[in-house]
């Protein structure tokens, strides 16, 4: 880095919440590190950012102060790694805004998403796979909900919510998977009233699974399930439609 001391004086994150996850970009309080190479900093540059929105989520999970973790604050918090890594003629790269990254939050939408934002408990449903299967079966569909732009812990709980179900669906008789889908349309139509709202519904989630551009053979595969007739997993890919359609609507340019 240009100037250690300049790096050194760089604060943790607001809270004290550090990020275990961005290696060795970041020391352990926090503070960027004085020995990385040009050829590093713009992946060093993206752990960084990392560390401010892992603190914000955690500490909007856990009920903690979200004062330091304002838009203003991360725009300010990504200057100072670009002031800090100036000297190592790192190619600016101009942050979001403080209006984009409000923009984002009202509309429960991630900047830049990526796989290892997603830590799904696949518990005892894949017990079965072999550790090479599991892992490439986490890649595939972590790397799924970042494409389709799901907020971290919604991309989660869908992930789960669809491992949960295969194996329970698969275990079924063809009967029993008949009364079971017949059960799950009950339940949303007792909620939102008619048919045609519950066939808007389904329209809006096989349509959103569509964001997911680079593994559409995993999208189509959902879309196609029985899985999808499940209640709460048609409604929460219909929201997600819905606040994709209300982003796009007010997109900030």
């Amino acid at each position: 880095m240009a100037d250690e001391t300049t790096a050194n004086n760089l604060p943790a994150p607001p809270g004290g919440i550090v990020n275990p996850g961005a290696n060795a970009y970041v020391d352990q309080t926090g503070n960027l590190r004085a020995t990385l190479a040009p050829d590093v900093l713009q992946s060093a540059r993206a752990d960084w950012v990392d560390i401010f929105d892992r603190g914000a989520r955690e500490a909007k999970f856990f009920g903690k102060d979200l004062s330091g973790y304002s838009p203003e604050a991360r725009v300010a918090w990504v200057a100072r790694f670009d002031a800090a890594a100036a000297g190592d003629k790192m190619a600016p790269v101009e942050p979001p805004s403080a209006e984009m990254i409000r923009h984002h939050q009202e509309h429960l939408m991630p900047i830049a998403p990526k796989a290892e934002d997603y830590n799904p408990f696949y518990g005892d449903f894949l017990k079965d796979e072999g550790t090479a299967r599991l892992s490439a079966f986490n890649a595939e569909v972590t790397g799924w909900a970042a494409e389709m732009h799901l907020e971290p812990a919604l991309g989660t709980a869908i992930i789960e919510r669809l491992v949960e179900l295969g194996p329970k669906l698969e275990a079924m008789s063809p009967e029993a998977r008949t009364v079971w889908a017949d059960q799950q349309a009950r339940f949303v139509l007792q909620k939102v009233g008619t048919e045609e709202a519950l066939a808007e519904l389904k329209q809006r989630a096989k349509a959103v699974l569509g964001a997911a551009k680079g593994n559409t053979k995993f999208s189509a595969g959902v879309a196609n399930s029985l899985a999808l007739n499940d209640a709460w997993l048609l409604q929460t890919l219909a929201n997600h439609s819905r606040a994709v359609e209300a982003f796009s609507a007010t997109r900030h340019t």
